[in-house]
């Protein structure tokens, strides 16, 4: 996956695709998710929103003049017609939308049209399993998910037990197993629209499916929690963490700490429970569980060795 390219040297508030700090420019390709999107061999890679690059970036002095740029200050801003025009082209730099290349080669997507039964949007545990009940009992399903590999939290937020990953696979077998039922990764469905009609965008083509019925299991989309400096290098999502130690084989981090309410107390410092990454400062976890001998493998490829997981 790109995801190293953006993440790890920067901010790694998320690493699932919702973030607009893993946005990177490939070639003449812009808005490129890299947490979703596979490495290709000799891609060019740019991070779009810096000046500089991610270790030297000469934007981080408006960090210091947060004082004085309090919010709406770009609105108030806009209201000056003598000085539009010199806030809208610095604000459209600092966007980090990436640079059009406009003697780049007009790209023609090919289209099809597809039809099922069932179209299941996700392909975590969720999404995997009403995709099974619905191939089981005869229906023509389709299962979509943006990310390069199916599975979703089920091979990741495992809570320090195997079992989950187990449930998971086993899904997925059953799956493999029905005639009926096919799977696609690397799919984005970019829309709902009337009587069940929904875009269906890969690497290659742009697939308009239509549905009899649609099954939305994307998932939960957690909130970071707010306070100040929440965006600085090694803050980040305890999902977030799990995500790179099971997936990528990456630690994240040497040191830890945790921000957490009781309930989940188990649950976030399990993942790192036989990793090589000490605690610094937790609520104790209620419970014992074990961890996968992925964690015990993990490479450490980290920017920076401190980190804190909410």
């Amino acid at each position: 996956m790109l995801c190293s390219a953006r993440i790890f040297p920067g901010n790694r508030t998320d690493a699932f695709a919702t973030g607009s700090r893993v946005i990177v420019q490939q070639g003449d390709r812009l808005n490129v998710r890299a947490d979703v999107s596979e490495a290709e061999p000799s891609a060019q890679m740019t991070a779009v929103n810096t000046f500089g690059g991610l270790q030297r970036d000469r934007g981080a002095m408006l960090g210091r003049m947060s004082a004085v740029l309090p919010v709406g200050f770009c609105y108030k801003a806009f209201c000056t017609r003598r000085l539009f025009p010199m806030w809208e082209r610095m604000f459209r730099r600092l966007t980090g939308l990436g640079r059009v290349d406009f003697a780049a080669p007009r790209l023609r997507t090919p289209k099809q049209y597809g039809f099922c039964d069932v179209l299941v949007i996700g392909a975590g545990p969720s999404g995997l399993a009403a995709a099974v009940a619905a191939g089981e009992a005869g229906a023509r399903v389709v299962v979509v998910d943006e990310n390069a590999r199916p599975g979703g939290s089920g091979f990741y937020q495992l809570g320090g037990d195997a079992r989950t990953r187990a449930a998971t696979q086993a899904l997925l077998d059953r799956i493999g197993a029905l005639p009926k039922v096919q799977l696609l990764s690397g799919t984005c469905a970019a829309g709902y629209y009337a009587d069940h009609w929904v875009p269906l965008i890969d690497a290659g083509r742009l697939t308009k499916m239509r549905a009899g019925a649609v099954v939305v299991a994307s998932g939960a989309f957690e909130q970071p929690a707010v306070f100040r400096n929440n965006d600085l290098p090694g803050v980040m999502l305890a999902s977030a963490a799990q995500r790179v130690i099971y997936r990528y084989a990456v630690q994240p981090m040497r040191r830890r700490g945790f921000a957490m309410p009781a309930s989940k107390r188990s649950s976030g410092p399990a993942y790192t429970k036989r990793s090589p990454i000490r605690t610094q400062a937790r609520s104790p976890p209620r419970g014992s569980a074990g961890s996968p001998q992925t964690v015990s493998r993990i490479r450490p490829r980290c920017a920076r060795s401190n980190a804190m997981a909410w």
